[in-house]
């Protein structure tokens, strides 16, 4: 007799019993069908356990090869330098070793994000929350875990899994208030960057505020770095950064202590608000995620999210990108809800490229 496997992850008991069958000369031939199919669904479980190194005809690429995406907002060899224990070393090494896989880091701006996850080049992606809700929206992408960060300020050490938006100006400034910034010179990251411009862009159009029309200026550096010392140097009047990095290059001994302020730090608005760091945005951004393409098969997906979860502060993968673990997926609704009011999602659920925003908005 003859059986057809279609899928690896799928397999048609019925389809295959009523083949026996109907080719068994035998009273009982529906009963043979399903001891044989029994022993067969048996067996596979053991010799499709590995995936093999056949080329993948939905990728063009072997079955056991991963390849991991990863945005490097700070440039391909920091990328490399933080991740690839993660991505490379560790998850081959740690992923169920019976599944003989191997995985591979590959670096992503936001331009070439989605060109690779369109032509399955990708498998996993790792990417801020603004991009992998446009991902989920576009593509069906997952998210199979989301980081805990581990930031060290001085000899304290936050553990955090969620950050804002921070609108600073320099210490001695007379600016007190967001309100303030029509009729100012202000610089963001990128309009594609998510600490550093969407949720000062989100806070502001929730005020009636214009990002784009209110201030007199707006500058885009693609350094967060670059912000902080135009602000420092009176370049600028406003800058918008991610909460924690002004701290972090404080205990770095990169900028003195005190050098900027926060606009409207909202941890003074609650006094049970136990944030570590000072921030100026309503929306909170979930930490970065590790998402599957739906192509990528469901036990691939599990192991991957079962490797992370075992990682712990101690690890060599941890301590290279200086995080504390990675956690069961946090929900990224508050990303889809301000993609959509800022027109960065259109009307088909595909997200707005980089270099068509400023036209869009």
């Amino acid at each position: 007799f003859s059986l057809f496997l279609c899928d690896r992850s799928w397999v048609n008991i019925h389809a295959c019993i009523n083949s026996i069958s109907m080719r068994t000369p035998h009273h009982n031939a529906r009963g043979v069908g399903q001891v044989v199919c029994a022993l067969l669904l048996g067996s596979l479980a053991t010799t499709f356990g590995a995936f093999s190194n056949e080329i993948n005809p939905r990728t063009g690429r072997p079955h056991n090869e991963i390849i991991v995406g990863g945005l490097g907002i700070r440039g391909e060899e920091i990328l490399y330098t933080s991740w690839n224990a993660t991505f490379s070393t560790y998850l081959t090494e740690n992923v169920d070793p019976a599944l003989n896989l191997t995985f591979k880091l590959v670096y992503l701006n936001f331009e070439t994000t989605y060109t690779f996850v369109e032509q399955k080049a990708v498998d996993l992606v790792y990417t801020n929350p603004s991009a992998y809700a446009c991902l989920e929206n576009e593509f069906g992408a997952a998210p199979l875990a989301s980081l805990r960060n581990r930031l060290r300020v001085g000899d304290t050490v936050y553990e955090v899994q969620e950050f804002y938006g921070t609108f600073i100006v320099r210490n001695d400034s007379s600016i007190y208030n967001i309100s303030e910034i029509t009729g100012k010179t202000v610089e963001a990251v990128s309009l594609v960057g998510l600490g550093a411009a969407q949720l000062q862009w989100y806070e502001l159009n929730q005020r009636g505020i214009s990002f784009l029309g209110a201030p007199r200026q707006v500058r885009f550096s693609n350094s967060q770095k670059k912000i902080i010392e135009d602000v420092i140097a009176g370049e600028v009047d406003i800058g918008m950064i991610r909460t924690d990095l002004f701290e972090r290059f404080v205990a770095d001994g990169v900028f003195p202590a005190g050098a900027v302020r926060v606009l409207e730090d909202r941890r003074l608005l609650d006094p049970n608000n136990t944030f570590p760091f000072p921030y100026s945005t309503r929306l909170a951004a979930p930490e970065w995620s590790l998402s599957a393409l739906p192509h990528v098969p469901w036990e691939i997906g599990r192991a991957v999210s079962e490797a992370l979860y075992a990682i712990t502060e101690d690890d060599e993968a941890a301590k290279a990108a200086n995080y504390a673990t990675w956690t069961a997926p946090l929900s990224y609704q508050g990303m889809h809800r301000m993609q959509r009011t800022l027109n960065l999602i259109n009307e088909d659920f595909q997200c707005i490229r980089a270099g068509d925003i400023c036209q869009t908005t």
